[in-house]
């Protein structure tokens, strides 16, 4: 298939837009219920683990793992994909099983906040810093692979696609 030339690239450029602006009302429509930010990043710690581990899935496979971990397989077969996604979710369910309950009981938000308290002030802004940068990074991948599905099949300049992601 030549760039663009996916015969229904129009459809699929108005589906993912009617998809964000539906996500969009989601997200506005949510924040009205959430009262302070243990709410907004732990939901309150009400959620139930079939959702926290539907919502941490859902966060961690996202386009650059899509198409990453796709390449992967075909240039590598099953071995392509053990680091990620197998690896990523072996990593994640450790984690949780590791760190879930000491964070929980400590009343953690974020691994940040755990280095804060109890490493001190410095370690805390140390661990901002190297997650601020990681994350610029992993946004940054996450646009370039959603822009990059948007030019595939609609033809649309990689620029346009992230600007629409």
């Amino acid at each position: 298939m030549e760039l663009g030339t996916y015969q229904y690239g129009g459809m699929v450029l108005i589906g993912v837009i009617i998809y964000m602006l539906v996500m969009l009302y989601i997200g506005w429509w949510s924040s009205k219920r959430v009262k302070d930010s243990t709410d907004y990043i732990v939901a309150g710690r009400r959620l139930p683990l079939f959702f926290t581990i539907g919502t941490l899935f859902a966060t961690w496979f996202c386009a650059g793992t899509l198409m990453g971990a796709t390449a992967q397989a075909y240039l590598f077969g099953n071995q392509g994909v053990i680091f990620d996604p197998w690896g990523a979710a072996v990593c994640l369910i450790l984690a949780g099983l590791l760190f879930g309950r000491l964070m929980r009981r400590g009343g953690y938000l974020t691994l940040v906040d755990y280095f804060d308290i109890r490493f001190g002030k410095k370690m805390g802004i140390a661990s901002s810093l190297v997650l601020v940068i990681a994350e610029v990074g992993w946004v940054g991948a996450q646009l370039v692979a959603f822009g990059t599905i948007l030019q595939i099949f609609t033809g649309l300049p990689l620029a346009y696609g992230i600007i629409i992601s």
